[in-house]
């Protein structure tokens, strides 16, 4: 009895202000009809009294009747018990909690979820200075941060620049090794035609050298052989004149025998003679004209000549009387010198030269390999990776150092924990590390929070060598607006 009148007397004092736990755009739902009654809102056919709202009891099935008790929390579906925080922003606690006796002054500042046992006095002065001085010194703090992170912005513009004026230059040192390379490959195309032509040439020389040599013994032998006509006509002539000055009718024959032994032996000569001279003018000429000169130089005049017998004999005759020619010691020298020779090492020097230029492109395409690769990876928004490529964070957190390396890799202490694998928004994901004991590879999860200043905040290890570092820096600072700040701001009830 003592309990149901201080309940109705709370209840008509709480009254005064409107119903309990209904914000003040809902409390039109709560007036009574013309019966002076007040109906169930998911059902209207049930009326209560008006005493029976809040009176800790479930009288309706939506649980409308108790919004601002914990009677009905577990069928209520609405926002929940309304607070209004007077000087500060109203919120909405579960029901469960109204009356409770928790002070939960994160939602309801001013202690109204413990109307019924007043234990929790308005706190909402104290709680709107802590509001406010979090939101100037986040403001603060994010301001100095933004602009950390803009000339760690601009810092990762330049990186890039840097990487692309290296690319641009590889490129054109590539492009140029490649005109090298081509010039050179003409030089070695033009030397081994120079060499093929030697060779030819060498050819073509041998076989007019061999029929020169044929004439010039034919010549010769004509020569011989028309001064031994005269001594054949001489002999012969003798022989008759012996046979006229000998002959007499009463001869016996001796001096007509002796002169026909000597025309035999003559004739046998004649016979051997011409069994010896198998040259002939007429294979000469077959044989000069199927001769093929070498091929012209580059550099050489292209002259239409009409190939006549008259004008082969007369090159030929030339180039055979220069066979007989003195030569001077320079001509014998040059002469002596092997032309394909030379040529063949030309080709070997160029071979060399093409082999080291076509070794210094593949290295130059694999330098300019890397940094595109680097221009065109993301290093997160706005590239901002790319200013602290090549920085380490460390802190000792109990009795390990840690040392993280943005884009490289994590210790702990000198043992890996892990290699950076990817980047998702603020976290990076390091894996690969050395193998626990007993247990996996070591990797770990780095998220980034804002911060003017860079801080490695705390490890944890949620699962066995499965690490969670939380690390404080401009990198993670993006502009917020009132509402984004004041929904991070928590009440310290220590403070309050």
């Amino acid at each position: 009895m003592i309990h149901q009148l201080t309940w109705a007397t709370l209840i008509a004092i709480a009254a005064t202000k409107g119903i309990i736990g209904v914000s003040p755009e809902n409390q039109h739902l709560y007036q009574p009809n013309s019966n002076g009654k007040w109906a169930c809102l998911s059902d209207p056919s049930i009326e209560l009294n008006l005493e029976q709202i809040n009176d800790d009891i479930c009288d309706c099935p939506d649980g409308s009747d108790e919004p601002g008790t914990a009677a009905c929390s577990s069928i209520r579906s609405k926002e929940g018990f309304y607070c209004s925080n007077e000087g500060y922003f109203p919120g909405y606690i579960q029901n469960f909690k109204v009356n409770d006796g928790v002070c939960d002054y994160e939602v309801c500042c001013d202690g109204s979820d413990e109307w019924a046992t007043g234990k929790c006095p308005n706190k909402c002065d104290v709680v709107k200075k802590q509001f406010d001085e979090y939101v100037a010194e986040t403001r603060a703090e994010l301001g100095r941060g933004l602009r950390t992170r803009e000339e760690f912005v601009k810092k990762a513009e330049r990186a890039k620049s840097v990487v692309a004026q290296k690319l641009e230059k590889i490129q054109e040192e590539i492009a140029a090794i490649e005109a090298q390379i081509k010039n050179e490959n003409d030089k070695l195309s033009r030397a081994k035609n120079v060499a093929e032509s030697d060779s030819n040439e060498e050819s073509y020389t041998k076989e007019l050298s061999d029929l020169t040599s044929q004439l010039s013994d034919y010549i010769k032998n004509s020569v011989t052989s028309e001064e031994k006509s005269k001594s054949t006509i001489s002999k012969l002539e003798g022989l008759l004149n012996d046979l006229v000055e000998k002959y007499n009718s009463n001869d016996d024959g001796s001096s007509v025998k002796q002169c026909i032994n000597q025309f035999k032996e003559y004739l046998t000569g004649k016979q051997e003679e011409e069994k010896r001279s198998e040259f002939s003018i007429d294979s000469f000429v077959e044989k000069i004209k199927g001769l093929k000169p070498s091929n012209l130089l580059p550099n050489q005049n292209i002259i239409s000549v009409e190939p006549t017998f008259d004008n082969m004999l007369h090159h030929y005759y030339s180039k055979f009387l220069n066979t007989f020619k003195p030569k001077s010691e320079e001509e014998e020298v040059k002469q002596d010198k092997p032309k394909a020779n030379v040529s063949n090492r030309q080709i070997v020097a160029i071979e060399k030269t093409i082999a080291k230029l076509e070794k210094d492109l593949h290295s130059k395409k694999s330098e300019a390999s890397i940094y595109e690769d680097n221009v065109q990876k993301q290093f997160g928004k706005d590239d901002i990776f790319r200013a602290v490529e090549g920085d380490w964070v460390s802190r000792q957190i109990g009795e390990y150092n840690y040392k993280i390396g943005y884009l490289d890799s994590i210790y702990q202490d000198n043992t890996l924990v892990g290699r950076l694998t990817g980047i998702k928004g603020s976290t990076l994901h390091f894996e690969h590390g050395v193998k626990c004991w007993n247990g996996p590879h070591r990797s770990a999860y780095v998220d980034l929070v804002c911060s003017a200043d860079t801080r490695l905040v705390s490890v944890t290890e949620p699962e066995k060598c499965q690490y969670r570092f939380l690390l404080e820096t401009p990198i993670a600072c993006e502009a917020k607006s009132d509402d984004e700040i004041a929904k991070e701001f928590k009440v310290d009830p220590s403070n309050l």
